[in-house]
């Protein structure tokens, strides 16, 4: 090609490239569609708005628009496509421990006892999630067990809708991580939720800690909203199985991003009450034979000297005299038989 014909296709090509208009994902908000979740915030006068968006595959897009105050123009557009995290539950040695340190700062927190610190604490149920991007998050797990813990995430207000949980179970001595779809109260395995990278131990016998990387279900919500719910059970080292979870905290709907969000116990505010009935009281008089007159010695109140049984039950009375009669009145009396007997007297009215 001589220099007249590379100066005619460095001209083309010029041209096309000047011509192409900027990709419309960079200056026009597009729609809001269902696969889509959207996010506001405002600080200072500058809005930010997050859009996460579902596309083919593992991939996830989010965009996130700045707009400066005051500012009229089409506000710029950063997209972010991170992957979902590809599932391997191989359980690797937990070096160390983690703490409550960096509560509320980089990482959300959910605890109970309200606040415990799993690096002092045996008794402490604690879960912390960090976002390293989109729904990737970095996690942690502990908490006292003999059988297993784990992670409920519900895309909703309810605990057990098919909820995705993750699992640590102590088997023999070491960490098994399961994965596990929660419905009904029953768990039901499976190998398909995106998490890996899990590290794992248990201490002094039944305090099981793990950590894991996850891709978190996709929220209902227009942020990563979710309820938390932590729990406990029973795991069969032999068969694998699982036994249903005793949930020891659940939260309310809250963002798994907002490291600074109020994570409070919502169980801990349910209270029971239990009514205990007033027993009656009904009182005999005991008189003796010895005497022709029905002359009162003494007053048993049922439930004394009776053997404590209920009102409206049979009633144990304890002779300690020869001959003695237990009356309700001075004309209902009934025999009890000579010392040290011990018989049931019934229906005698003293119901």
């Amino acid at each position: 090609m001589n220099l007249n014909g590379m100066h005619k296709l460095v001209t083309t090509l010029c041209f096309i490239l000047l011509s192409t208009p900027v990709a419309e994902t960079m200056t026009t908000v597009m729609p809001i569609t269902a696969m889509e979740t959207e996010a506001n915030t405002q600080t200072g006068g500058v809005e930010t708005t997050v859009i996460t968006e579902e596309t083919t595959g593992s991939a996830t897009e989010t965009t996130i628009i700045t707009q400066l105050p005051g500012n009229t123009a089409t506000p710029p557009r950063t997209i972010v496509r991170t992957t979902a995290i590809i599932p391997n539950y191989d359980v690797a040695p937990l070096t160390g421990s983690f703490s409550s340190a960096d509560c509320g700062s980089t990482k959300l927190c959910a605890a109970e006892p309200t606040q415990c610190d799993p690096s002092t604490a045996a008794d402490c149920f604690f879960f912390a999630a960090t976002q390293t991007s989109g729904r990737n998050f970095e996690c942690q797990l502990s908490g006292p067990s003999a059988g297993y813990i784990a992670v409920t995430l519900s895309t909703d207000a309810t605990l057990g809708g098919n909820d995705t949980t993750y699992v640590c179970a102590n088997d023999r001595g070491n960490v098994r991580f399961i994965g596990a779809f929660l419905d009904n109260q029953e768990l039901s395995q499976t190998s398909t939720l995106n998490a890996n990278e899990v590290k794992g131990r248990v201490d002094n016998g039944n305090e099981i800690l793990c950590t894991f990387k996850a891709t978190v279900p996709a929220s209902a919500s227009r942020t990563t909203g979710f309820t938390i719910g932590l729990s406990k059970g029973s795991y069969n080292s032999t068969t694998g199985a699982l036994g249903n979870p005793d949930t020891v905290f659940q939260s309310p709907t809250l963002d798994l991003a907002n490291s600074s969000a109020n994570v409070t116990n919502v169980l801990a505010n349910t209270t029971s009450s239990t009514t205990t009935a007033t027993p009656t009281t009904r009182t005999a008089t005991v008189v003796s034979t010895t005497s022709q007159a029905t002359v009162p010695q003494q007053s048993l109140t049922q439930g004394k000297n009776a053997s404590e049984r209920p009102v409206g039950q049979k009633s144990i009375f304890h002779a300690e005299v020869p001959s003695l009669f237990l009356c309700s009145s001075p004309h209902h009396c009934g025999r009890v038989e000579p010392a040290h007997a011990m018989r049931t007297l019934t229906d005698m009215n003293v119901a």
